[in-house]
């Protein structure tokens, strides 16, 4: 986005990136985390995939064709491996990018400078790049003088692997142009190492000869190797010259999908931190398919394929109709395991539960993160397993192990139950190998997370002071103030709830106003009866200084019964909070400002004193 102005830059941002429209360097990455793609500074020993050319067939997803690949490094270590991630540069295919991979020789082209960028953004170690077919020239011309060096000594990308590469005659031009540019300093940046699968005996004679010849003129390589074995496929010995070790461990279904997703990560200058962020969306594969993919793939990589057939079904294999993943991404819905964090989930969200029947009339379900009542939890067993409902009532046992498949939805006060659609028993092994199923009811806690009504709301700073709110129907007591907060809602995230409260509170609009995700929200407890809520304040800070000035920061303001919020000081909010777990709350968010500014993430207006300073006036 260079020479575009700010407002192109946020027109960019928010409208083609991501896009179809979008002409860049995409990084995509397949993870097989259930919590989803995992933000990561320098992930360690990576595989980075290299895609620089579009199907010449189909509309394909630059990532399917390597899906099943991926499959097999997280079928090697599946608990262990962060991310496969595949950099694709096919929307920057044409006349002027092939004069840079054919005619500038080692000169460092815009192409190859927006692959680097990106790389240099994830900041990998020491990780390794494949790359099939056409795209191993641009991937040898980024380890040989691509990669920005950045003062340390430690590689980005540290090995490549060249998969089928289509000609070696570019090649040797490209090595030569090295050859006859490099600087041949004693403390150069340390050398990549390089491998080359070949499918004949033929085509790894000449490559062998012409690198022995380049490490006598050079050397370029610390290290370098021809293979023709291939067996028992080409994605297997990809994986093998890749580093993938079998770890012998089995994937953690709690933690872990069976199989990987695909996400996106775009590098984003937060409007918020001043600096760039990585933004991760999941991408419409079909996890589903997975295996049949993988068997199709298997088949054409292996011994019984010629080189030409494997590398046009790596340049063309894609997917080709919709699927159950895309499906769920329609409807909004995506996979949560567990009770943990419910309270910050929404009704898109398709719950899977493993845990055992407390009390099969009252609809509770117990696991070892906590109880939940699931409405018409009978009659879900009734229509998904009516042998286990009749065992049930027979017996009258109590504890018995399930797995549940449900939605969640709220009342109006906040509380959090299940609406149940699937449910059947778990089997003896799934027992024993379960992380939440608990040895039996005794073991289990005895909260219910039901029974907690979670409300969301924010303290809203401006230089030293805060908005509270007053209720101006409430005739009965004009002069109490108190922080925005509202029930949370199965339609929207914690965060967005907290949002709505403070624009409902402060009859404000949003972009009056943003939070911080690098600070905490502060909760307390409110007790009503037989009802508890949960309050948790997001900190807030206003988009812009007072319309006093200076003089708006340093005086308080007079109240204004006649409007819905009041700046107040620290000093004045204490006294003007009714109770005594609004004032610590209060306490504790002056804490963690103080904290984040000691750090440098809390900058106030100029010449505006923080939160928590006392007024002239006081």
């Amino acid at each position: 986005m260079l020479g575009m102005s700010r407002h192109d830059k946020k027109y960019h941002q928010e409208n083609v990136l991501g896009t179809a429209q979008d002409q860049s360097v995409r990084l995509f990455a397949f993870s097989n985390s259930r919590a989803g793609y995992q933000v990561c500074f320098s992930p360690e020993a990576p595989i980075f995939i290299l895609k620089t050319k579009k199907s010449k067939t189909t509309q394909q997803h630059p990532c399917k064709q390597w899906e099943s690949f991926s499959a097999l490094v997280f079928d090697a270590a599946p608990n262990t491996t962060h991310a496969v991630y595949l950099a694709d540069t096919s929307t920057l295919d044409g006349p002027q990018y092939e004069q840079e991979e054919l005619i500038n020789g080692a000169a460092v082209g815009p192409l190859l400078k927006r692959l680097s960028n990106v790389i240099t953004k994830l900041n990998p170690h020491n990780s390794t790049l494949v790359a099939a077919g056409v795209s191993a020239l641009l991937a040898l011309k980024y380890v040989l003088v691509g990669e920005k060096q950045l003062g340390h000594r430690d590689r980005l990308i540290g090995r490549a692997v060249l998969v089928l590469p289509s000609l070696l005659e570019d090649c040797k031009n490209l090595v030569q142009e090295v050859l006859r540019m490099r600087d041949l300093k004693p403390d150069a940046y340390p050398l990549p190492e390089l491998v080359v699968l070949v499918a004949d005996a033929s085509t790894a004679s000449d490559w062998t000869k012409w690198l022995s010849t380049v490490q006598v003129e050079g050397p370029l390589f610390a290290a370098w190797s021809v293979i023709t074995d291939l067996e028992p496929s080409l994605f297997a010995a990809v994986a093998r010259h890749a580093g993938v070790v079998a770890d012998g461990t089995e994937v953690d279904l709690a933690t872990r999908f069976l199989t990987p997703r695909v996400y996106r990560i775009d590098f984003v200058l937060s409007s918020q931190t001043k600096s760039v962020e990585q933004v991760v969306q999941p991408c419409d594969l079909d996890p589903s398919n997975h295996d049949k993919v993988d068997k199709h793939l298997t088949a054409s990589f292996g011994c019984g394929h010629d080189a030409d057939t494997a590398v046009a079904t790596v340049e063309d294999t894609e997917n080709d109709a919709k699927n159950k993943w895309e499906d769920d991404s329609e409807k909004g819905e995506s996979l949560f395991f567990g009770l943990s964090g419910l309270q910050h989930l929404t009704g898109s969200v398709k719950l899977l539960v493993e845990g055992r029947i407390m009390d099969l009339a009252r609809g509770i379900v117990g696991s070892i993160e906590g109880q939940v009542v699931v409405e018409g939890l009978e009659s879900c067993m009734r229509e998904t397993a009516p042998d286990l409902l009749k065992r049930v009532k027979s017996t009258r046992e109590k504890g018995v192990a399930v797995e549940l498949t449900a939605s969640l939805v709220r009342d109006k006060v906040g509380r959090t139950y299940l609406h149940p659609r699937t449910l059947r028993a778990l089997t003896v092994n799934e027992i024993q190998s379960s992380f939440t199923v608990g040895d039996s009811v005794d073991s289990l806690p005895p909260y219910n997370i039901s029974n907690i009504a979670y409300n969301y709301g924010g303290i809203l700073i401006r230089g030293r002071k805060c908005a509270l709110i007053r209720n101006l129907s409430d005739t009965n007591h004009p002069d109490r103030m108190f922080f925005p907060y509202t029930p949370a809602s199965s339609s929207e995230t914690a965060t967005e709830c907290a949002i709505r409260a403070v624009c409902e509170g402060c009859d404000v609009s949003c972009d009056n106003f943003y939070v911080p995700s690098w600070i905490p929200p502060v909760i307390y407890y409110k007790q009503e009866d037989e009802l508890l809520r949960c309050i948790a304040l997001y900190i807030m800070f206003a988009t812009d200084p007072s319309p006093q000035g200076i003089d708006g920061d340093r005086f308080e303001d007079a109240p204004d019964p006649e409007e819905p919020y009041d700046w107040t000081s620290y000093d004045r909010a204490r006294t003007l909070l009714s109770s005594e777990a609004e004032r610590e709350a209060l306490m504790e968010a002056k804490g963690l400002l103080r904290k984040a500014a000691m750090v440098g993430m809390y900058q106030h207006f100029p010449n505006y004193g923080f939160f928590g300073d006392s007024t002239d006036d006081t």
